[in-house]
């Protein structure tokens, strides 16, 4: 039903992309007034009509959100929706290990440079 909900927001909105939020995004607490913040990580619902581009190598859904919103595109998290995950840099695959290998720093600031009016490490 979820699911359902949400490809009916794309249809009906111009969202590019919306995400379930996670863990980190309430930390300092529920604010039920904030309904939706402007960031798209780790799961992404969005049509295949409305395509958009991931930038770069590391961090990408970031500079996505990042560099498609700058020019008008919407992707938003659902607060009310949460993704249960592991630890960042706990689970094998993906780009855990180049995030190991070069850091967090590193990853973080692919995104200054897709973005350095809005973003800060």
């Amino acid at each position: 039903m979820i699911f359902k909900w949400f490809i009916e927001l794309l249809r009906s909105t111009p969202i590019k992309c919306i995400a379930f939020s996670q863990g980190g995004d309430h930390i300092g607490g529920w604010n039920d007034k904030v309904v939706a913040k402007r960031k798209m990580m780790n799961s992404f619902f969005c049509l295949t009509n409305r395509p958009f581009k991931f930038y770069g190598m590391m961090n990408d859904d970031v500079n996505s959100y990042l560099k498609n919103g700058c020019t008008g595109d919407l992707f938003f998290t659902y607060m009310r929706f949460q993704l249960d995950q592991t630890d960042t840099q706990q689970s094998n695959g993906g780009l855990t290990e180049a995030y190991i290998a070069s850091g967090t720093y590193r990853k973080s600031f692919y995104s200054i440079m897709i973005a350095p009016s809005v973003v800060k490490i």
